[in-house]
């Protein structure tokens, strides 16, 4: 089939070469339009003139585009979070939306964001980074890098859904006890993991990680309220989503003390210049606190999972609409 031919046209952001080869099924019935993260200034232009768009966490669409795009039917993430898409404004323009929500039983296999997150909270209670980096610097100085067990500690776990449910395992197999806590009621919760309220779970946890979906309801949901509970002295790890914490009160609980040290693999703002962050900003001058690229879901087999997911989902969309003719 000649490009002149085929019915569709995809416009792809996830551009890294263990994804590109798995779009080859689609190339039968579709022009590819690859952007890479440098080029992602193209988007804008590129989307009006496409039937699907795969997107990418690097670039935020807004509503005002996605009325620019009369020709565009499909729009796919492979991720959970969808805080780079307008999906109400979608979903008003006849748009489809697909995201990994609606492949539970796949995602249950992905244990890369987890994992990260747990290496966040190793990494803060040993001080591997700055103890790498005083090496580097041609020291040797053990003494300047003393940390603490995580065995005997408590781990606070707010929200008890899949990522929640690994972060407990880990917690348990490194002797810790572990508390959860959750909107949902009739969460099954495994042996060994008590649940309990939120205010419970702040005043005795050693360490709390949040795990739960942004939306317009819990925006700025851990605030300065929920700072005050903490216990004297937590580590706070959030790998869920910026919004969900209120910036500036983690600041203040830094430089304040109250927090002992804060693992972040995710920002409210994504995009720009970091060095322009105040977080960010912070970090550059304090051991206590660790910032990483929203790199969770970045290892390159859960990856390949979830887009070869997508790449199927698509693919059977296409193929519904062509059954339709």
């Amino acid at each position: 089939m000649t490009s002149s031919e085929k019915k569709y046209r995809i416009l792809n952001a996830c551009s890294a070469e263990h994804y590109l080869v798995l779009l080859e099924p689609l190339r039968k019935f579709a022009d590819i339009i690859n952007v890479g993260e440098s080029e992602t200034f193209k988007i804008p232009e590129l989307i009006k003139t496409c039937d699907i768009y795969i997107a990418t966490l690097q670039y935020k669409i807004t509503p005002e585009l996605i009325r620019q795009c009369p020709r565009l039917k499909l729009v796919a993430t492979p991720t959970t979070g969808k805080d780079h898409l307008p999906v109400e404004e979608l979903y008003k323009n006849n748009i489809e939306f697909y995201s990994l929500r609606e492949s539970p039983e796949l995602l249950e296999r992905v244990t890369a964001t987890a994992e990260l997150t747990w290496g966040l909270l190793l990494a803060l209670v040993r001080h591997i980074v700055p103890a790498a980096q005083d090496v580097l610097a041609g020291n040797w100085r053990r003494e300047l890098f003393v940390g603490s067990q995580l065995a005997g500690k408590t781990l606070g776990i707010i929200g008890y859904g899949r990522l929640g449910r690994h972060m407990a395992r880990y917690g348990k197999a490194f002797g810790m006890r572990v508390l959860c806590c959750d909107i949902k009621d009739d969460l099954p919760i495994a042996e060994g993991i008590e649940k309990v309220s939120l205010n419970e779970l702040l005043s005795a946890a050693d360490v709390v990680t949040l795990h739960i979906h942004l939306d317009s309801e819990n925006i700025n949901f851990f605030d300065s309220g929920k700072f005050a509970m903490l216990k004297p002295g937590a580590i706070l790890l959030n790998s869920s989503r910026g919004g969900v914490l209120d910036e500036n009160a983690l600041l203040h609980a830094l430089e304040s003390g109250k927090l002992a040290a804060a693992g972040l693999d995710v920002l409210s703002c994504e995009w720009g210049n970091m060095l322009d962050n105040r977080l960010v900003q912070y970090a550059a001058k304090h051991r206590n606190l660790l910032i990483t690229p929203h790199c969770g879901g970045a290892a390159i087999d859960a990856q390949q999972m979830t887009f070869q997911e997508i790449i199927r989902r698509i693919a059977l969309f296409m193929e519904n609409r062509e059954n339709k003719r």
